[in-house]
């Protein structure tokens, strides 16, 4: 065929067959959606040709249509009730074959039908990551304007007037929250016996999840990975991310389970973190005091210089009591506790537990361990005998040294996840990504420099050995040259009173290449690199301010990852919902009426104006241009098809007048013949 819809109804109406196969199966309707001809297809279906055959691969004329991306043969095949949830060999349905061949206005005119919801039931192995994949994570990464479309499709309103107090919305989760739905599978397996006869549905009636209902895979990370609010992160879908639809699961997530587990992580490890720094203030370090035998020969105390003052006077006997004396007790009971919640993280989480903060948590816990354990066998009083308090190792110092720093490091790691916080981390995380980026090179300058002020003034004190020097050198890049100090130690004016040691560790032996090399660095070190270090970071943070936005929508959703994967799956999945309902005009408007709301976890009430917004989208100037455009398309079209059918009636008539003319013998002259036109 060749697209003639007169000659189609011409063979029909002889007796052709209307369900006859090429060598590709394929029937005359697959041939007309290949190509895209709508009158041809129309004249099939008017005579009773079947709307969804499948050839050898189970592929459909719907199927067909939406790969060569004739949209108006999809529109047609629709009002013709072709199947959207058919699917060819490959599991893919018209929806999948839409989006993968790039047709963004086929996708549209699918979940622009009644029967969207079809098309997006469904999932497929991803031919490169070999993942579990749907038409929902497919339009969030080639066609956000059409997902945003399907949000929209998600939330129903009822038939109430948008300013009455009983207006709702009911909002669908289940194709952004659909780990449990198993589309591509069969599920009679997976659901329990006291469910809906024939139901597929991981979901009950009343939208909450069935008890025997289990995820398409155990693997937290691969859950966390694959989410589709992680798509939209990983893919930079702002405008996604902050649709209402979206920004109402994770309130439902943050209010249902996340605040409970992260407010209570976070005061914990406040407590923790009290304590150990505490401890570590009303301690005295053990450069501080001696081990001496009294008189008696026992061994004691004895602090140098203000030590005295400073440890045993300082502070009441109450701090004394609650930070040092019972405050390592409760240090190694809260870091115990902390390691135990790890390890139950490390058997739900398995190998994906392995990361920088875990390890950094591990470092936290284990060193303020060694650091309070009673280990010394020395004891210090305090205040007049109120009780005594067991002096630190020097090696458990350090530990505590270090374990302090790397506490308060990983406080900042837990206020990350606050958008209005974390946006100031996410700046310094960059800037330290882009300065390792550049390490390589500012180490190879320092080590030129260090070495070369080694050679040349060994006889100082800051470059008498090489460790030193790279250590000076480094410093002084920020400005502490010490410019008189390295060259004009010695006064010119009692320069000959000098010893020859004092001569010796302040002489500069090679002052003209020494001069060189220092006004070499200033110019290299402290005015070029340090000004390409600042203009780097300047640059990160202009990034990072013009993509707040999406970085605070994006910490929003790792946020309620985090939680859920870190949670056993037997807590989260009490509180994954097919449906919700929500009330925009029963929410109070007083202040205090919200702050109260926040404290229960409720920000529904934030999302009337986003929902109103989502639902009646202002139109932009281009939007406003774009609806003008398909009014005059709708009107052109419109003419086009009058004058089709004014030039059908034109050419009844002249074979009408032939007719006649060949009934009465009667010619025309050549003049007078008309030219038949085809179309």
């Amino acid at each position: 065929m060749a697209g003639h819809a007169k000659t189609v109804r011409a063979l029909i109406e002889a007796g052709a067959d209307i369900e006859s196969r090429n060598q590709q199966l394929w029937t005359p309707l697959d041939c007309a959606a290949h190509k895209g001809w709508v009158k041809t297809a129309y004249a099939l279906l008017e005579n009773d040709s079947t709307v969804d055959p499948t050839d050898k691969a189970k592929v459909t004329p719907l199927h067909l249509a939406a790969v060569s991306g004739h949209v108006d043969m999809v529109k047609l095949l629709l009002e013709w009730k072709a199947d959207l949830s058919l699917v060819n060999a490959d599991q893919k349905n018209c929806l999948d074959m839409a989006i993968e061949s790039g047709h963004e206005d086929v996708a549209m005119a699918i979940i622009s039908h009644s029967k969207w919801k079809d098309a997006l039931n469904s999932e497929s192995i991803d031919a490169v990551t070999m993942e579990r994949t749907t038409p929902m994570r497919k339009l969030i990464k080639k066609m956000p304007e059409v997902a945003a479309k399907v949000f929209n499709n998600c939330m129903i309103e009822n038939d109430k007037p948008r300013e009455h107090r009983d207006y709702c919305i009911t909002v669908d989760y289940e194709l952004l929250d659909d780990m449990f739905s198993r589309w591509g599978e069969d599920t009679s397996d997976n659901l329990s016996d006291n469910g809906s006869e024939g139901s597929d549905s991981p979901f009950q009636d009343n939208g909450q999840l069935r008890d025997s209902a289990t995820p398409y895979t155990t693997r937290a990370e691969t859950i966390r990975k694959n989410h589709p609010l992680v798509i939209m992160v990983r893919s930079k879908r702002e405008q996604l991310l902050g649709h209402p639809l979206v920004t109402s699961l994770l309130n439902h997530k943050w209010s249902n389970y996340g605040r409970f587990f992260y407010y209570s992580s976070l005061l914990f490890y406040l407590c923790f973190l009290t304590f150990f720094t505490g401890y570590l203030v009303v301690n005295p370090p053990p450069f501080y005091f001696n081990i001496t035998a009294d008189a008696n020969g026992e061994d004691k105390v004895v602090f140098n210089f203000d030590g005295n003052a400073r440890w045993m006077e300082a502070y009441s006997n109450a701090t004394f009591f609650v930070f040092a004396e019972i405050g390592h007790w409760l240090i190694i009971a809260l870091a115990g506790i902390n390691l135990l919640r790890e390890v139950v993280q490390i058997y739900h989480q398995k190998l994906n537990y392995l990361d920088f903060e875990n390890l950094l948590e591990w470092c936290v816990y284990g060193l303020a361990i060694l650091f309070v354990a009673p280990v010394s066998p020395y004891l210090y009083p305090y205040g007049d005998g109120a009780g005594e308090i067991r002096v630190r190792e020097a090696w458990q110092w350090q530990c505590g040294a270090a374990g302090i720093f790397l506490a308060w490091i990983n406080l900042i790691l837990f206020i990350r996840k606050f958008p209005q916080l974390g946006i100031y981390v996410v700046m310094f995380t960059d800037i330290l990504k882009t300065f390792a980026n550049f390490v390589v090179l500012f180490i190879l300058f320092i080590i030129a420099f260090a070495l070369a002020f080694y050679a040349l003034l060994m006889n100082q004190s800051p470059f008498n050995r090489v460790e030193y020097s790279l250590v000076k050198t480094f410093v002084m890049m920020i400005g502490e040259f010490e410019f008189d100090s390295i060259f004009h130690t010695q006064d010119y004016l009692t320069e000959v009173d000098l010893t020859d040691q004092e001569d010796f560790v302040g002489h500069v032996y090679y002052q003209e290449i020494t001069y060189i090399i220092f006004v070499v660095f200033v110019v290299i070190m402290s005015i070029i690199i340090m000004n390409l270090l600042v203009g780097l970071a300047v640059d990160d943070i202009k990034e990072v301010q013009e993509q707040a936005k999406l970085q605070r929508l994006a910490m929003q959703v790792d946020l309620a990852m985090d939680v859920q994967e870190a949670l056993p799956s037997f807590i989260w999945r009490r509180y994954i919902i097919k449906t919700k309902r929500i009330y925009p005009n029963r929410f109070a408007t007083s202040m205090f009426s919200r702050i109260y709301a926040s404290l229960r976890g409720d920000y529904d009430f934030v999302l009337t104006e986003a929902i109103e917004t989502a639902l009646n989208p202002e139109k932009g100037e281009l939007a406003e241009i774009g609806a003008q455009q398909e009014v005059i398309s709708d009107t052109v079209a419109n003419l086009k098809w009058r004058m089709k059918q004014v030039k059908s009636q034109n050419d009844k008539m002249e074979r009408m007048l032939q007719l006649i003319l060949d009934n009465g013998n009667l010619t025309l002259g050549e003049a007078d013949s008309v030219e038949n036109i085809g179309e």
